[in-house]
């Protein structure tokens, strides 16, 4: 059987998406689950305006939210 990896950025699309997933996150306290919503979140709002808006570096914020 072929199975493909599951992305779930593909089925969370509006802001309301997001906060339910981010909310979800910080409810299980699970620092490593908080990281990787904290990813998913930021590769689909995109790095490159995060990185803007925070002043962080782009590549930085790619190494930290790595899968």
């Amino acid at each position: 059987m072929k199975t493909t990896p599951f992305n779930a950025s593909e089925y969370f699309k509006t802001p309301e998406d997001f906060k339910i997933l981010l909310q979800d996150a910080l409810e299980t306290k699970h620092s490593g689950y908080i990281a990787h919503v904290l990813g998913i979140i930021a590769r689909k709002q995109g790095m490159k305006a995060l990185s803007q808006e925070t002043v962080l570096n782009r590549g930085s914020l790619y190494r930290s939210f790595k899968r």
